[in-house]
């Protein structure tokens, strides 16, 4: 069984698009503060010259 601590969720990015076309950071709607506050991992999928470019 796993530690739900080990357990980071991830966002993927998919190729083409920027972080804030992905993600709605207008806060304005909201009058409350957030149920849940979690650290998450963002990945970017990469194109096939990125991926033979290495990191």
């Amino acid at each position: 069984m796993q530690d739900n601590k080990e357990i980071i969720a991830e966002v993927v990015i998919p190729l083409g698009y920027e972080i804030e076309e992905i993600l709605d950071i207008d806060d304005g709607d909201f009058d409350e503060p957030p149920i849940m506050e979690e650290e998450v991992r963002l990945r970017f999928e990469r194109g096939e010259d990125d991926r033979n470019r290495g990191a």
